[in-house]
């Protein structure tokens, strides 16, 4: 029996991990400068519905695919140019770090939630709020604190950040309206999807 949970954790793992990768290579556009991205509805999935490792693992997959993409658009993307040309391992790091905790974050808060009680879809709003919150503010800290100067000094990018105007070109230029994208997005999908996962008997404990 141990045997077969182990098989069946594995396959669930790696299904949502590809639907990760998928989602994370793939984008909606609605409007200019707005796009759906489902990237983050997996990784919640597999933090409430397996564990917080399995969340951490699936948010790495995604980030390693967000890592990829980066590098591989760096010669048409100028905020990618000023990031990799500043610490292509760093930026790399980054894009792993802020979806792995963000999984990680996820499913702890599920956890400690629902440790006395049944896994209910209600409590999956909690996590599904914070993935996109963790993954976005450690987005912004590491550019924050590591390419500020970079970004100042860069022709493309000095303007928008010059004169104190560094906050408001991060949280608003860069994440701002695709955050609340995000934010919805995962607030709508990921307790419905998780209310169903929980009435099989493939996601019970």
């Amino acid at each position: 029996m141990k045997s077969n949970k182990k098989i069946l954790t594995m396959v669930q793992i790696a299904l949502l991990g590809a639907l990760a990768v998928v989602l994370s290579m793939f984008q909606i556009p609605i409007i200019a400068g707005l796009s759906l991205n489902f990237a983050l509805v997996p990784i919640v999935i597999a933090a409430v519905a397996i564990s917080p490792a399995a969340g951490c693992l699936i948010g790495a997959l995604s980030g390693i695919t967000t890592g990829i993409q980066t590098f591989m658009l760096v010669s048409s993307v100028p905020l990618y140019q000023v990031f990799i040309g500043t610490s292509g391992f760093f930026t790399f790091g980054l894009c792993v770090a802020k979806t792995a905790l963000a999984g990680l974050v996820s499913g702890l808060v599920f956890k400690a939630l629902t440790k006395d009680g049944p896994r209910k879809a209600s409590n999956v709003f909690l996590p599904a709020a914070l993935c996109p919150i963790v993954n976005t503010g450690i987005f912004c800290l590491g550019v924050i604190l590591v390419f500020a100067k970079p970004l100042a000094e860069s022709a493309e990018f000095g303007p928008l950040v010059s004169n104190g105007h560094l906050l408001s070109f991060v949280f608003i230029g860069l994440v701002g309206v695709n955050f609340l994208v995000e934010f919805i997005l995962n607030l709508i999908l990921c307790p419905a999807i998780a209310k169903a996962l929980f009435s099989t008997k493939y996601f019970k404990k």
